[in-house]
């Protein structure tokens, strides 16, 4: 018991460490996300305004994103198992973080531009 409280820290160490990298990567995606969808045409529709948007910004958050999994996932090829565990959680965490830019962040843009036709 007494190695296993002694290993806390180091794994808040990594732990934090990965919510960091995470955190970065995410705020970039959402600049890539807001300059793609300000750079459109204010004279079209919403519609369009989005789809244009996300053909720009998807394709570069996509190959961001999955260049980033794939070093993440060779690397928890180590044989130390604490950069394996540090790893394996960064890489699944750029997927999800892959996710909600295109599921969540990306529709609340739409429904931000909405609300503010609406004034």
């Amino acid at each position: 018991m007494g190695l296993g409280v002694g290993m806390l820290p180091i794994f808040f160490f990594f732990f934090s460490l990965s919510l960091s990298s995470n955190s970065k990567h995410t705020t970039d995606d959402s600049f890539v996300l807001m300059e793609a969808f300000r750079r459109t045409s204010l004279d079209d529709n919403i519609v369009k305004r989005s789809a244009t948007g996300m053909g720009h910004a998807g394709t570069s958050i996509l190959i961001t994103s999955l260049t980033d999994f794939v070093a993440f996932m060779i690397s928890s090829t180590s044989a130390f198992p604490a950069l394996k565990s540090f790893c394996v959680y960064a890489g699944i965490g750029i997927i999800l973080l892959f996710w909600f830019q295109i599921s969540v962040f990306a529709p609340s843009i739409v429904i931000d531009e909405l609300w503010r036709r609406l004034k």
